[in-house]
């Protein structure tokens, strides 16, 4: 089938308002379909005469003959450079027009410099099972199609994106980095730059019932992808300074459950309800202290969810607390925890809870991993006790594994330097140290981050059944949970002035996603693909080295939202659009 037919079979009458497409994309075949019919022959020996040259001297330099099909490039008079190889013509006129004729089929390919360094198909449709996808690869650009609101172009010339709509039939501009809203008009910004150390975006943003839900200036704010709107949620409950500095967004019975200060309580625990669109207080553990809460967690007890997190009360210190939206009680469970500890981390694994116990006044300070049997109420200490750090617990479900994760800092002397990863069995109560050491080299000369040393091993992110974690510097490591090794997946030399904050990896289809920083641009969002390891700078939102700032990175919508600062804007909003999934 002719390149033409299978345009015509899989998108003219599928599509008809693509039809003016098809009509471009046969002058730009003329071009190499000219070269096929002046160049092609089947006589290997056949030979041509290059243009007479004039000498120094002024003299006409008599025509050479030349073997085109000796295996060796050869320009043409319009540019293109042809050499016959292995059963293939090649065609090659710059890095990104580089096509392939196989003589044996009549079949074209495209060269894919852009991405992956590989042949595709070109001139046809063809089904791009890795991005679920259409492709049609030309002589200037790619065509990728899912559905008539996922139909895009891309200009190899120009970089420029193309994106069809089907409502009025054209084609318009696409750029897939957004602003999704200037929320504090001017260069102040909405949000900060770099986070403390330990940040957790899912503290700061939630997906609920379809909407992106975030906090902006410590108020809870509300986006609705369909209509690009952002509104403040309950702006009676803002005007009226009920609440302020919130963070720790949880959902729990269709409900939005966060910490938040106020003047009459303190820090405690407020509750958004998106059907009455109003914010109320839940409880006040602390008098007008307030009580701290974090590591707000929604566990299914078969009636309803109830909400666990730690806080502080009184004498008895920091706890694991339960409250029962059913009852409106809240209870204090059995716990080490007392005056002098900090209890973080809460996960579920196993229908118990588990969590890092830090002991800030012992001495030395020390820290361990326990958990508590929500049907028994035991505790248990899972790992011995620790002079180093112990933190990012992460339940690691795969087809294979059911297990806890977690780190330990194994340097005294450098806290999160030096990372050991440890598992826990729960069904064979067995602790496994991984022998492979993650380590910072303090040598390494970086920008560091604004925020200083972050915690090496932060956000994990489980992709294929693999569970990758990040450096503040230039690696990625991989830990595999079936022959229980870890291993360096991405490592970025120094010599190449590139920095990535790949402690902020978030995972979208089959890329991670990161901020990086070169000597170039600054501060930007990059790409790392763990099946080539191919990395890439995707934004330049403030351009030359003044950074562009991303942090809070944040997958909704099938896009990758994070905050960054512009020339013109502070801290906003923004996200990627990787539709096309390059």
């Amino acid at each position: 089938m002719s390149y033409l037919d299978a345009m015509q079979d899989t998108l003219i009458e599928a599509h008809p308002f693509a039809r003016s497409l098809v009509l471009e994309e046969l002058e730009r075949r003329i071009v190499l379909d000219g070269n096929v019919g002046e160049y092609q022959d089947t006589h290997t020996d056949t030979v041509v005469e290059e243009g007479a040259a004039a000498a120094d001297s002024g003299d006409t330099v008599a025509p050479v003959l030349v073997d085109w099909f000796d295996g060796d490039w050869h320009q043409m008079e319009n540019g293109w450079w042809f050499k016959r190889w292995d059963g293939f013509d090649y065609y090659y006129y710059d890095a990104n027009r580089y096509f392939a004729f196989e003589l044996s089929t009549s079949l074209w390919f495209w060269y894919d410099t852009l991405i992956d360094n590989t042949w595709e198909p070109a001139y046809t449709w063809y089904y791009a099972t890795d991005s679920q996808n259409w492709v049609a690869n030309d002589t200037f650009g790619s065509s990728y199609y899912s559905s008539d609101d996922s139909y895009f172009y891309h200009d190899h010339m120009t970089g420029d994106w193309w994106k069809w709509d089907p409502i009025s039939a054209t084609w318009g501009t696409y750029d897939p980095l957004v602003m999704v809203k200037d929320l504090t008009s001017g260069s102040g910004g909405s949000f900060e730059a770099w986070a403390p150390v330990g940040f957790d975006p899912d503290e700061y943003f939630i997906e609920f019932n379809e909407d992106l839900y975030f906090i902006s200036k410590g108020i809870l704010h509300q986006y609705d992808p369909e209509t690009n709107i952002i509104k403040v949620a309950d702006l009676s409950a803002v005007k009226a300074n009920m609440y302020q500095n919130a963070h720790w967004l949880c959902e729990c019975n269709d409900k939005i459950y966060f910490a938040a200060t106020s003047t009459l309580y303190g820090e405690e625990i407020m509750r958004y309800d998106p059907a009455t669109n109003k914010i109320s207080y839940v409880m006040d553990l602390g008098d007008s202290d307030g009580s701290a809460p974090k590591w707000l967690l929604a566990v299914d007890n078969g009636v309803t969810e109830e909400l666990y997190f730690s806080a502080t009360h009184g004498c008895s210190g920091n706890q694991i607390w339960k409250y029962n939206e059913l009852t409106n009680w809240v209870s204090i469970l059995p716990s080490s925890g007392s005056c002098d500890t900090e209890l973080d981390w809460l996960t579920l694994y196993n229908g118990d809870l588990y969590y890092v116990v830090y002991a800030e006044k012992a001495n030395p300070i020390v820290w361990w991993v326990e958990s508590i049997d929500l049907e028994t109420m035991s505790v248990d200490i899972v790992s011995g006790l620790s002079e180093t750090p112990i933190f990012q617990l992460y339940h690691l479900q795969t087809s294979d594994v059911d297990e806890l994760a977690f780190l330990v800092s194994k340097d005294p002397e450098h806290p999160y330097r030096v990372i050991q990863l440890v598992t826990y069995d729960a069904y064979t109560d067995t602790i496994t140290e991984v022998p492979t050491m993650m380590s910072y080299n303090d040598d390494i000369e970086s920008p560091s981050h604004p925020a200083g040393a972050s915690h090496l091993g932060s956000n994990p992110v489980l992709y294929n059944d693999q569970l990758y974690f990040g450096t503040p510097g230039f690696d990625i490591w991989r830990f595999d949970p079936v022959d229980g090794n870890l291993y360096l997946d991405m490592s970025t030399p120094p010599t190449n002035y590139t920095n990535f904050l790949t402690e902020s990896l978030v995972v979208l289809n089959d890329m991670m996603y990161m901020p990086g920083w070169d000597a170039t641009h600054g501060w930007e969002l990059w790409s790392y693909n763990p099946n080539t390891h191919d990395v890439q700078r995707l934004s330049e939102i403030n351009s030359g080295i003044d950074s562009s700032w991303i942090d809070d990175l944040f997958i909704f919508n099938n896009r990758v939202f994070f905050t960054a600062s512009d020339k013109t804007h502070g801290q906003e909003l923004w996200y990627y659009d990787p539709a096309v999934s390059l």
